[in-house]
């Protein structure tokens, strides 16, 4: 027995084994066979529903179509999927019989959101869904506040412009510290970034004359309503989530839920006027909100408006004509 012959022979073999598997590998990275030809987007079993458009997700699944089954890093193409608004969790498979699989868990919308004419669904972090109304939901709020944003595509910036000259009209134009603005302009791969929203009418026709006749302003535009991946004011859903909640408690019901500049106002079953205010010190209003209508009830008055917003000194309104109204069950009519 030779022991250098017997471990020439082993090593000829792995390199042998080696160039098979290697050889292998290669082909089915190659072969055409093993190319992405089909897909298909299913609904995880707890998942609820889809608030948003699956056309969205199905086009990212399709653009797969054409590459190998093993060149598909699905972890990377799961993480691209989630991050799309309404997409709680993805689960991303791939076959050798060329069918890449999608499964996804939808996120559920808590409220519809209405700008204008238009409604929106949002989620408990109030990131929009989809431009969608849905009557079953427990919550709407009206957005009265200013809907024009501040739009720059940062791209379009860094090969057109100058991104400091940019910041500085910017700056000046809103209001803002020229390094916030800056900053927000920073990355050139970006083709989209938020400036500001919220802007006043007022402002925005400023804006906009500023922008038209800039040659330095290419990058930035205009937009109204919001549109999914927006964020609405989380505070003010917060807020008129538990509005809605603790209202029945005293006998109110809610008709609209209002947000605007001077913050959170409810109109009632009666059609009264509540205003909040801003969303600080909420159980300390309906204190006094339960105050006012004890008050009024006693003295048989007829409530149109009530002003929360000096909360030690809360402030309403009466009408002389037609019965007092104090509560959804003493209004009901007697059958």
């Amino acid at each position: 027995m030779n022991p250098t012959r017997d471990g020439q022979i082993t090593r000829t073999f792995s390199l042998v084994i080696a160039a098979i598997c290697a050889g292998i590998l290669g082909w089915m990275l190659n072969a055409d066979f093993f190319d992405i030809r089909n897909t298909s987007v299913h609904r995880a079993e707890s998942s609820p529903p889809p608030a948003v458009d699956k056309a969205v997700i199905k086009n990212v699944a399709e653009s797969y179509i054409g590459r190998n089954a093993f060149r598909i890093n699905t972890e990377r193409t799961r993480e691209k999927l989630r991050q799309l608004p309404g997409v709680s969790d993805v689960l991303v498979r791939t076959g050798i019989d060329g069918r890449l699989t999608v499964t996804v868990a939808y996120e559920a919308p808590v409220a519809n959101w209405k700008v204008g004419n238009k409604s929106y669904l949002v989620n408990a972090e109030g990131e929009v869904l989809a431009q969608k109304h849905l009557s079953n939901l427990a919550l709407t709020v009206w957005d009265e506040s200013p809907s024009t944003r501040v739009i720059a595509n940062p791209k379009e910036i860094h090969d057109k412009s100058d991104i400091v000259t940019v910041a500085r009209q910017l700056a000046d134009l809103l209001n803002l510290d020229v390094e916030t603005v800056a900053e927000k302009l920073e990355d050139p791969s970006s083709r989209y970034t938020e400036i500001a929203r919220g802007v006043p009418d007022k402002r925005a026709t400023e804006i906009r004359e500023a922008i038209s006749e800039s040659t330095k302003l290419l990058g930035v535009r205009l937009e109204s309503g919001l549109s999914p991946g927006d964020l609405v004011n989380l505070d003010a859903l917060l807020a008129a989530h538990q509005l809605k909640n603790n209202l029945v408690h005293l006998r109110l019901g809610v008709k609209k839920i209002l947000h605007h500049v001077g913050g959170l106002s409810i109109i009632d079953h009666a059609d009264r006027v509540i205003e909040f205010g801003d969303t600080n010190h909420l159980q300390g209003k309906l204190i006094a909100l339960h105050a006012v209508l004890e008050d009024a009830k006693k003295q048989r008055e007829r409530i149109t408006s009530v002003d929360l917003r000096p909360i030690d000194r809360p402030t309403y309104r009466t009408s002389n004509s037609g019965p007092p109204i104090t509560s959804i069950i003493e209004s009901q009519p007697q059958t």
